[in-house]
């Protein structure tokens, strides 16, 4: 929050995910150099929805053991001041592997592939549900910390029971 007059101050509030941002100052939370508390926020500008610049498609995968795998995409809407890199996490236990396992997002905007593949095993363990979790890091502060949606991950089994 930041003085711009005796009357009239500006906030700035970050937000780490698409959503929709209420911002209220309820009475006695500002005092001025006197000691007078501030009355309560009385703004009708006071709500602010903010998009993520960074999404994911598609936010589900099915891949099955044995196979090539199959990708999604990582996009940026905006440029970035540095490299945005996204570090990809497999749930526990990784059924599944990512490739890259840390891609970075074009500066200038644009996307990244990123490819899931099923570790194959020997066992018949039938399909499973796991999710594909992303880190965002960045010395762009726009960027970093952003909250990338998981990605719902089906593995499907290719043994057989005997």
């Amino acid at each position: 929050m930041a003085k711009v007059n005796d009357t009239l101050y500006t906030v700035t509030a970050r937000a780490d995910a698409s959503g929709t941002v209420t911002l209220s100052l309820p009475a006695g939370a500002v005092s001025d150099a006197l000691g007078n508390l501030s009355a309560a926020s009385t703004s009708t500008d006071g709500t602010v929805t903010y998009v993520s610049p960074l999404t994911v498609a598609p936010t589900s995968v099915t891949v099955t053991e044995g196979d090539l795998g199959s990708s999604y995409t990582v996009s940026s809407t905006l440029p970035a001041t540095a490299p945005i890199l996204v570090a990809a996490t497999v749930g526990t236990p990784a059924w599944a592997t990512v490739d890259p396992s840390t891609a970075s997002v074009p500066t200038t905007g644009g996307s990244v592939s990123l490819v899931v593949t099923a570790v194959d095993d020997a066992e018949t363990n039938g399909t499973r549900q796991t999710s594909v979790t992303h880190t965002v890091t960045s010395t762009d502060q726009n960027f970093d910390g952003l909250v990338l949606a998981p990605v719902d991950l089906t593995v499907l089994d290719d043994d057989v029971v005997d």
